[in-house]
């Protein structure tokens, strides 16, 4: 029994201590995904507006993206 109950101690300690951890894994892996999210909406609307022909630099100040991520997605437009 006094095996069982130093065991569940010791659950209980090494628990605690890896709960900071996961917490921290999980913030960081939500963060990436936001990221990569908003990221592929700004292209999107990049894609857009390029579709409409309008300036790179106007483009660039609205979405964020810089001018030769601009041009790459122009490109996929017109291979």
């Amino acid at each position: 029994m006094a095996l069982s109950e130093s065991f569940l101690r010791w659950e209980e300690q090494h628990l605690k201590q890896l709960e900071p951890q996961a917490v921290e894994n999980v913030r960081q892996r939500v963060q990436e995904e936001v990221r990569q999210q908003v990221q592929g909406e700004r292209q999107e609307i990049a894609l857009n507006l390029l579709r409409k022909n309008l300036p790179l630099d106007t483009i660039a100040e609205a979405t964020g993206l810089e001018i030769a991520q601009l041009q790459q997605l122009r490109s996929q437009l017109n291979p």
